[in-house]
């Protein structure tokens, strides 16, 4: 991915590359992200929801691949362009492409711990553990 340009400022960012990696192959572990607070956030968001088990799990894989292109953002020095409306939303929509695209892999790589995740329950989860 390079560069950003942020509409409401109508700043551009100079050219940057980021390396953005399908989860979990980039540079939060599944385990990382699931113990941290957007992780539980992202669980109790999809989990206290009506969409199908099918659609927790893709949301919560959209959440945490969102968490990886912040983290690539980071270790580009390009973390400024985080704070941009705009740049959420094509972030985004980034996220959802990639794990689209990477669906069989990022199941073959996560099934189990997503299958452990979403069969616990909310206070587990918020306490710590898979």
């Amino acid at each position: 991915m390079k560069g950003i340009t942020m509409s409401k400022t109508k700043q551009v960012v100079e050219n940057f590359e980021i390396d953005v990696k399908p989860v979990p192959t980039g540079n939060i572990l599944l385990k990382d992200f699931i113990q941290s607070q957007p992780g539980k956030k992202s669980f109790v968001q999809y989990q206290n929801s009506n969409f199908t088990d099918f659609e927790k799990m893709y949301g919560f894989l959209c959440n945490y691949q969102v968490c990886e292109i912040h983290s690539a953002f980071i270790v580009a020095g390009a973390e400024n362009a985080l704070s941009d409306n705009d740049a959420q939303e094509q972030i985004a929509k980034f996220a959802f492409e990639i794990v689209k695209c990477n669906m069989i892999d990022i199941l073959m790589a996560t099934g189990g711990e997503l299958s452990n995740l979403f069969a616990k329950t909310v206070e587990e989860v918020m306490k710590g553990g898979v």
